[in-house]
């Protein structure tokens, strides 16, 4: 049960999260959105901060509870 509110993401972020969900990879995320992998590296960064998550899968996994 979670009683801290959802983190807010931005579109792009609430994107790179949906493809991640889907099993894609950063350079085929990269492609799908037009955008760098560098840059899905970035936004994926930025989740994982956003979570609290040490680590991508705890991320993921921390993100779809909300």
């Amino acid at each position: 049960v979670f009683y801290d509110p959802p983190p807010i993401l931005t579109h792009r972020e609430r994107q790179v999260l949906a493809l991640m969900l889907d099993g894609l990879s950063r350079d085929v995320i990269a492609s799908v959105l037009k955008i760098s992998p560098e840059t899905v590296k970035i936004h994926t960064l930025k989740l994982l901060a956003k979570s609290g998550a040490v680590n991508l899968r705890d991320g993921v996994r921390q993100m779809t509870a909300y």
